[in-house]
């Protein structure tokens, strides 16, 4: 579980030409892929009225439209945001969980669950 009350806009992607609504507190995890292996993303707000925002990127920069993998934004809902990605090369990927309403200050953070699952895309891989 995190909490992403009174921490820092870190990363602050614009919110257009991206389709991703980005606002406020944000919370950063870090998760090292090889090519082939899939992750599943999930990021489930606890409190019914905090909008979050759930963004994967390649690589340990944020901020970058350029190296975004995905962001999962399904508007004011407060509902659970997910991303399933299959990695294209061997590389870090940086997950945020976001505050995502951008105008009501008290929807922008909070506390959520977070579920990461990892399956390696090669047959009988193990960590080093």
């Amino acid at each position: 579980s995190g909490d992403t009350s009174d921490d820092g806009n870190n990363d602050d992607l614009p919110s257009w030409g991206t389709d991703c609504w980005d606002a406020q507190d944000d919370n950063f995890y870090r998760l090292w892929l090889n090519a082939g292996d899939q992750v599943i993303i999930i990021a489930d707000p606890v409190e019914s009225d905090y909008q979050l925002s759930l963004k994967a990127y390649y690589g340990t920069e944020c901020d970058d439209k350029d190296n975004l993998i995905k962001c999962a934004w399904d508007e004011d809902d407060g509902d659970p945001e997910s991303i399933i990605h299959t990695a294209t090369q061997d590389d870090w990927v940086t997950i945020v969980v976001d505050g995502a309403s951008g105008f009501n200050d008290q929807y922008d953070w909070g506390h959520y669950d977070l579920a990461v699952t990892l399956m390696c895309g090669d047959v009988g891989c193990c960590c080093p």
